[in-house]
Protein backbone atom coordinates (compact mmCIF):
# COMPACT_ATOMS: atom_id res chain seq x y z
CA UNK A 1 0.00 0.00 0.00
CA UNK A 2 2.82 2.39 0.91
CA UNK A 3 4.60 1.58 -2.36
CA UNK A 4 1.48 2.43 -4.39
CA UNK A 5 1.03 5.71 -2.50
CA UNK A 6 4.71 6.60 -3.04
CA UNK A 7 4.47 5.95 -6.81
CA UNK A 8 1.37 8.17 -7.05
CA UNK A 9 3.16 10.90 -5.09
CA UNK A 10 6.17 10.74 -7.45
CA UNK A 11 3.91 11.04 -10.50
CA UNK A 12 2.16 14.07 -8.99
CA UNK A 13 5.50 15.68 -8.09
CA UNK A 14 6.74 15.15 -11.65
CA UNK A 15 3.65 16.90 -13.07
CA UNK A 16 4.14 19.84 -10.70
CA UNK A 17 7.76 20.21 -11.79
CA UNK A 18 6.78 20.03 -15.46
CA UNK A 19 4.20 22.78 -15.00
CA UNK A 20 6.58 24.95 -12.97
CA UNK A 21 9.59 24.76 -15.24
CA UNK A 22 8.09 24.21 -18.70
CA UNK A 23 4.89 26.26 -18.85
CA UNK A 24 5.17 27.30 -22.48
CA UNK A 25 6.92 24.43 -24.22
CA UNK A 26 10.24 24.40 -26.02
CA UNK A 27 11.40 27.30 -28.15
CA UNK A 28 12.84 26.68 -31.63
CA UNK A 29 11.27 23.28 -31.99
CA UNK A 30 12.43 20.60 -34.38
CA UNK A 31 10.24 19.88 -37.39
CA UNK A 32 8.67 16.89 -39.05
CA UNK A 33 11.10 14.47 -40.64
CA UNK A 34 12.67 15.87 -43.80
CA UNK A 35 12.70 13.53 -46.79
CA UNK A 36 16.08 13.07 -48.50
CA UNK A 37 16.61 11.03 -51.65
CA UNK A 38 19.32 10.55 -54.29
CA UNK A 39 18.91 10.11 -58.03
CA UNK A 40 21.75 8.65 -60.08
CA UNK A 41 22.29 10.77 -63.18
CA UNK A 42 25.52 9.28 -64.51
CA UNK A 43 28.63 7.30 -63.64
CA UNK A 44 29.57 8.47 -60.15
CA UNK A 45 26.97 11.29 -60.21
CA UNK A 46 24.05 11.66 -57.80
CA UNK A 47 21.54 14.49 -57.46
CA UNK A 48 20.37 15.06 -53.89
CA UNK A 49 16.70 15.98 -53.35
CA UNK A 50 15.19 17.31 -50.13
CA UNK A 51 11.48 17.45 -49.29
CA UNK A 52 9.85 19.56 -46.57
CA UNK A 53 6.49 17.84 -45.87
CA UNK A 54 5.18 20.55 -43.53
CA UNK A 55 3.22 23.73 -44.24
CA UNK A 56 5.88 26.07 -42.85
CA UNK A 57 9.44 26.94 -43.88
CA UNK A 58 12.35 25.41 -41.98
CA UNK A 59 16.00 26.27 -41.52
CA UNK A 60 18.07 23.38 -42.80
CA UNK A 61 21.73 22.60 -42.02
CA UNK A 62 23.31 19.74 -43.98
CA UNK A 63 26.65 18.06 -43.50
CA UNK A 64 28.22 14.66 -44.21
CA UNK A 65 29.64 12.31 -41.60
CA UNK A 66 31.15 10.27 -44.43
CA UNK A 67 32.36 11.59 -47.78
CA UNK A 68 34.80 9.06 -49.15
CA UNK A 69 35.97 9.73 -52.71
CA UNK A 70 33.02 12.07 -53.29
CA UNK A 71 32.77 15.84 -53.51
CA UNK A 72 29.72 18.08 -53.31
CA UNK A 73 28.72 20.78 -55.77
CA UNK A 74 28.24 23.24 -52.89
CA UNK A 75 30.38 24.07 -49.85
CA UNK A 76 29.67 22.36 -46.53
CA UNK A 77 28.01 22.81 -44.14
CA UNK A 78 25.15 23.71 -46.44
CA UNK A 79 22.60 26.08 -44.89
CA UNK A 80 19.33 27.19 -46.46
CA UNK A 81 15.63 27.73 -45.85
CA UNK A 82 13.45 24.89 -47.09
CA UNK A 83 9.95 25.89 -48.09
CA UNK A 84 7.15 23.30 -48.33
CA UNK A 85 7.74 20.92 -51.22
CA UNK A 86 10.61 19.05 -52.87
CA UNK A 87 13.74 20.63 -54.38
CA UNK A 88 17.07 19.55 -55.82
CA UNK A 89 19.69 20.61 -53.30
CA UNK A 90 23.07 19.64 -54.74
CA UNK A 91 25.04 17.11 -56.77
CA UNK A 92 27.58 14.60 -55.47
CA UNK A 93 30.38 13.56 -57.81
CA UNK A 94 32.79 10.64 -57.36
CA UNK A 95 36.27 12.14 -57.36
CA UNK A 96 38.10 9.17 -58.95
CA UNK A 97 35.76 7.01 -61.02
CA UNK A 98 37.89 3.85 -60.87
CA UNK A 99 37.85 3.82 -57.06
CA UNK A 100 34.71 2.97 -55.02
CA UNK A 101 33.32 5.66 -52.73
CA UNK A 102 30.63 6.28 -50.16
CA UNK A 103 28.77 9.11 -48.46
CA UNK A 104 26.45 9.54 -45.49
CA UNK A 105 24.58 12.72 -44.61
CA UNK A 106 23.29 14.26 -41.40
CA UNK A 107 21.12 17.32 -40.91
CA UNK A 108 19.47 19.66 -38.41
CA UNK A 109 16.22 21.59 -38.79
CA UNK A 110 14.36 24.34 -36.96
CA UNK A 111 10.95 25.86 -37.60
CA UNK A 112 11.07 29.15 -39.49
CA UNK A 113 12.73 30.92 -42.40
CA UNK A 114 15.86 33.05 -42.02
CA UNK A 115 16.22 35.90 -42.62
CA UNK A 116 12.68 37.35 -42.47
CA UNK A 117 12.02 40.85 -43.75
CA UNK A 118 9.30 41.72 -41.25
CA UNK A 119 7.52 45.06 -41.67
CA UNK A 120 7.03 46.62 -38.22
CA UNK A 121 4.06 48.57 -39.62
CA UNK A 122 2.12 45.38 -40.42
CA UNK A 123 -1.51 45.76 -39.32
CA UNK A 124 -3.44 42.97 -37.55
CA UNK A 125 -7.16 42.65 -36.93
CA UNK A 126 -8.38 41.87 -33.42
CA UNK A 127 -9.18 38.14 -33.11
CA UNK A 128 -12.68 38.84 -31.72
CA UNK A 129 -16.11 39.05 -33.42
CA UNK A 130 -16.89 42.23 -35.42
CA UNK A 131 -18.33 44.95 -33.19
CA UNK A 132 -17.19 43.13 -30.05
CA UNK A 133 -15.53 45.14 -27.28
CA UNK A 134 -12.68 43.27 -25.66
CA UNK A 135 -10.27 43.93 -22.81
CA UNK A 136 -6.57 43.46 -23.56
CA UNK A 137 -4.80 41.28 -21.00
CA UNK A 138 -1.00 41.27 -20.68
CA UNK A 139 0.76 38.03 -19.79
CA UNK A 140 3.90 38.46 -17.70
CA UNK A 141 6.34 35.93 -19.16
CA UNK A 142 9.50 37.24 -17.50
CA UNK A 143 9.97 33.93 -15.68
CA UNK A 144 9.05 31.70 -18.60
CA UNK A 145 11.34 29.66 -20.85
CA UNK A 146 11.41 32.63 -23.25
CA UNK A 147 11.39 35.97 -21.37
CA UNK A 148 11.42 37.88 -24.68
CA UNK A 149 8.00 36.50 -25.59
CA UNK A 150 5.14 38.96 -26.05
CA UNK A 151 1.68 37.53 -25.60
CA UNK A 152 -1.65 39.35 -25.45
CA UNK A 153 -4.98 37.88 -24.47
CA UNK A 154 -8.37 39.30 -25.40
CA UNK A 155 -11.44 38.79 -23.24
CA UNK A 156 -14.35 36.93 -24.79
CA UNK A 157 -17.50 35.13 -23.78
CA UNK A 158 -17.16 31.35 -23.75
CA UNK A 159 -18.21 30.05 -27.16
CA UNK A 160 -17.51 33.31 -29.01
CA UNK A 161 -15.96 32.85 -32.44
CA UNK A 162 -12.24 33.56 -32.79
CA UNK A 163 -11.09 35.15 -36.07
CA UNK A 164 -7.75 35.17 -37.90
CA UNK A 165 -5.76 38.38 -37.37
CA UNK A 166 -3.85 38.00 -40.64
CA UNK A 167 -3.99 35.86 -43.75
CA UNK A 168 -1.81 32.80 -44.13
CA UNK A 169 -1.77 29.01 -44.03
CA UNK A 170 -2.60 26.93 -40.96
CA UNK A 171 0.73 25.19 -40.35
CA UNK A 172 0.34 23.72 -36.85
CA UNK A 173 -2.62 22.68 -34.76
CA UNK A 174 -2.62 21.30 -31.23
CA UNK A 175 -5.63 19.85 -29.47
CA UNK A 176 -4.61 18.95 -25.94
CA UNK A 177 -6.32 16.26 -23.94
CA UNK A 178 -7.20 16.43 -20.28
CA UNK A 179 -5.37 13.60 -18.49
CA UNK A 180 -6.08 12.91 -14.82
CA UNK A 181 -7.13 16.52 -14.27
CA UNK A 182 -4.01 18.05 -15.87
CA UNK A 183 -3.91 19.60 -19.35
CA UNK A 184 -0.44 19.44 -20.89
CA UNK A 185 -1.06 22.52 -23.04
CA UNK A 186 -3.68 24.75 -24.59
CA UNK A 187 -5.61 24.04 -27.76
CA UNK A 188 -3.81 26.14 -30.34
CA UNK A 189 -3.65 27.11 -34.01
CA UNK A 190 -0.51 28.50 -35.67
CA UNK A 191 -0.70 30.36 -38.99
CA UNK A 192 2.28 31.00 -41.26
CA UNK A 193 1.90 34.43 -42.86
CA UNK A 194 3.05 35.37 -46.40
CA UNK A 195 6.17 37.10 -44.97
CA UNK A 196 7.11 33.84 -43.14
CA UNK A 197 6.23 35.21 -39.72
CA UNK A 198 3.81 33.27 -37.51
CA UNK A 199 0.66 34.01 -35.56
CA UNK A 200 -0.30 31.66 -32.74
CA UNK A 201 -3.79 31.52 -31.23
CA UNK A 202 -4.38 29.66 -27.97
CA UNK A 203 -7.18 28.66 -25.57
CA UNK A 204 -9.87 27.19 -27.81
CA UNK A 205 -12.78 25.20 -26.49
CA UNK A 206 -12.35 21.45 -26.92
CA UNK A 207 -13.26 20.10 -30.38
CA UNK A 208 -14.16 23.61 -31.58
CA UNK A 209 -11.53 24.45 -34.18
CA UNK A 210 -12.91 25.13 -37.66
CA UNK A 211 -9.67 24.70 -39.60
CA UNK A 212 -7.07 22.00 -40.21
CA UNK A 213 -3.40 22.02 -41.10
CA UNK A 214 -2.93 23.16 -44.69
CA UNK A 215 -6.03 25.37 -44.81
CA UNK A 216 -5.69 28.88 -46.25
CA UNK A 217 -7.18 31.58 -44.03
CA UNK A 218 -7.84 35.22 -44.79
CA UNK A 219 -7.90 38.12 -42.36
CA UNK A 220 -11.20 37.69 -40.51
CA UNK A 221 -11.68 33.98 -41.26
CA UNK A 222 -13.46 32.20 -38.34
CA UNK A 223 -11.02 29.62 -36.93
CA UNK A 224 -12.61 28.30 -33.72
CA UNK A 225 -14.53 28.96 -30.51
CA UNK A 226 -13.13 30.61 -27.40
CA UNK A 227 -12.46 28.55 -24.28
CA UNK A 228 -10.71 29.36 -21.01
CA UNK A 229 -13.78 29.94 -18.83
CA UNK A 230 -11.93 28.09 -16.04
CA UNK A 231 -9.29 30.84 -15.81
CA UNK A 232 -9.45 33.64 -13.25
CA UNK A 233 -9.52 36.21 -16.08
CA UNK A 234 -12.45 34.38 -17.69
CA UNK A 235 -12.82 33.17 -21.25
CA UNK A 236 -10.29 34.64 -23.66
CA UNK A 237 -8.07 34.00 -26.66
CA UNK A 238 -4.29 34.43 -26.52
CA UNK A 239 -2.33 35.71 -29.50
CA UNK A 240 1.39 36.03 -30.20
CA UNK A 241 3.20 37.08 -33.39
CA UNK A 242 6.82 36.16 -34.06
CA UNK A 243 9.44 35.24 -36.64
CA UNK A 244 12.80 33.46 -36.77
CA UNK A 245 15.61 35.69 -35.51
CA UNK A 246 18.71 33.45 -35.38
CA UNK A 247 20.51 31.52 -38.11
CA UNK A 248 20.59 27.80 -37.38
CA UNK A 249 24.38 27.45 -37.25
CA UNK A 250 24.60 30.00 -34.41
CA UNK A 251 22.04 28.35 -32.12
CA UNK A 252 23.93 27.71 -28.92
CA UNK A 253 23.05 28.17 -25.27
CA UNK A 254 21.39 31.51 -24.59
CA UNK A 255 20.73 32.25 -28.25
CA UNK A 256 18.33 29.32 -28.41
CA UNK A 257 16.09 31.16 -25.93
CA UNK A 258 15.84 34.07 -28.36
CA UNK A 259 15.45 32.01 -31.52
CA UNK A 260 12.18 33.79 -32.24
CA UNK A 261 11.68 37.55 -32.28
CA UNK A 262 8.29 38.41 -30.81
CA UNK A 263 6.52 41.56 -31.98
CA UNK A 264 4.00 43.83 -30.29
CA UNK A 265 1.44 43.99 -33.12
CA UNK A 266 -0.41 47.00 -34.44
CA UNK A 267 -4.13 46.24 -34.23
CA UNK A 268 -6.85 48.02 -36.19
CA UNK A 269 -9.87 49.14 -34.15
CA UNK A 270 -13.43 50.11 -35.04
CA UNK A 271 -12.53 53.81 -35.46
CA UNK A 272 -10.13 52.89 -38.27
CA UNK A 273 -7.03 53.66 -36.23
CA UNK A 274 -4.11 51.31 -35.62
CA UNK A 275 -2.60 50.94 -32.18
CA UNK A 276 -0.47 48.76 -29.94
CA UNK A 277 -2.89 47.64 -27.26
CA UNK A 278 -2.40 48.39 -23.57
CA UNK A 279 -3.26 46.19 -20.62
CA UNK A 280 -6.77 46.48 -19.15
CA UNK A 281 -7.95 48.81 -21.91
CA UNK A 282 -11.09 48.15 -23.96
CA UNK A 283 -10.93 47.90 -27.76
CA UNK A 284 -13.69 47.36 -30.31
CA UNK A 285 -13.23 45.50 -33.58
Amino acid sequence: MKQVWFKQFCKLLFLVLVIAFFPLGIVAQNVEKIGISYQKTGDGLYDMYVENPSFYPVQFLLNFTELDNYETSDPLPYICTLFPGKVKLMTLRRTILDIPGSFKHKYETRVGAYPVNYDQNTVYQLPVPPGKSTKAIWFDLSKSDDPAKIMWAFSLTAGDTVYACREGVVCMLTESKVNNGYRAGENSITVCHPDNSFGKYEVFADSSMFVKVGDKVNTGTPIGLAGGSNYAVGSHVRFSAYYCNVRIDSITGQRLRNYYKYVDPLFQTSDGKTTQVKADQLYTK
